[in-house]
């Protein structure tokens, strides 16, 4: 590595540059077609050529790839450091449980904030390790099935907007993790969701959105103004009936085998009977 300082600028600034490049040249056959995009610090790679038993043959079967180049931080930073004292009060995580986490450090990405004045030098704290630690050891089975039919209300009714992304609604889902009781989940599951419809349209009105883990970092204020007034229309209209546009999805999608057909409605029908129930009490105490 280069050790002037404007050399070892390029070259930090370079890696996400470098990889498209090396993704771009990859050998394969010219009609087998390829995008590379750019997702915050990943890149994802989606081949477009019809999945068949020829194309297989050819060229072998190929999936979407996302990869993210990332330095492993050992030190906790200072920045997240009041999060290890919010978690412990709030008894949701443990507390050997949050020291782990803190031992195991985080990760800084090669990614620039949208508004950045030195995009070419800046990276980003990374805590998607300390997430997947926590979804995998804390988070219940009503937690999960709330978290996907809020994500499917994102994916049917907001996703075009383009304004908030599903990492905005991950965030939203592990603040009301931490406030809600475990029990409370378990026990009324719909309420829960109208809880984090109702913490996604605060957030909304504010035009803030919190990081989990550094509440400092606003996670969408580089979005104009302007793009908001539809954002929070639309998350009123989905408060008012958050089912119908579930039951219209899921009663079209099967999972499995076509001789054992298996409706995905029936993955999320704690949170459609709860919500049922819920209709004329919206509000969680």
């Amino acid at each position: 590595m280069r050790s002037n300082r404007s050399q070892y600028n390029l070259f930090t600034s370079s890696w996400i540059y470098h990889l498209n490049y090396y993704l771009f040249n990859l050998q394969s056959d010219k009609d087998d077609e390829k995008v590379i995009l750019v997702h915050g610090p990943a890149v994802s790679v989606e081949y477009s050529t019809t999945l068949n038993a020829e194309n297989i043959t050819k060229y072998g079967l190929r999936t979407s790839l996302d990869i993210v180049l990332a330095l492993p931080v050992t030190d906790w930073p200072s920045e997240a450091r009041f999060w290890i004292e919010r978690c412990k009060q709030s008894k949701w995580l443990g507390n050997e449980f949050v020291d782990n986490i803190v031992s195991d450090g985080c990760h800084v990405v090669p990614v620039a904030h949208k508004s950045s004045h030195n995009p070419d030098i800046e990276w980003r704290i990374s805590f998607a390790t300390s997430e997947k630690q926590i979804a995998r050891k804390a988070i219940i089975d009503e937690q999960k099935q709330c978290y996907i039919y809020f994500k499917l209300l994102r994916h049917l009714c907001l996703k075009d907007l383009d304004v908030l992304s599903s990492y905005c609604l991950k965030t939203v889902f592990f603040y009301a993790c931490e406030r809600i009781p475990k029990p409370m989940w378990e026990l009324h599951i719909g309420q829960c969701l109208i809880y984090l419809i109702d913490s996604l349209i605060n957030c909304v009105k504010r035009k803030n959105i919190p990081s989990y883990f550094i509440p400092e970092n606003n996670l969408v204020d580089h979005i104009p103004l302007e793009n908001w007034q539809e954002v929070e229309k639309r998350l009123v209209q989905i408060r008012k009936d958050p089912i119908s546009p579930i039951l219209k999805f899921t009663d079209s999608r099967m999972i499995g085998k076509a001789d054992i057909p298996y409706v995905f409605r029936e993955n999320i029908s704690y949170v459609l009977e709860d919500n049922e129930k819920f209709k004329t009490q919206r509000d969680i105490k």
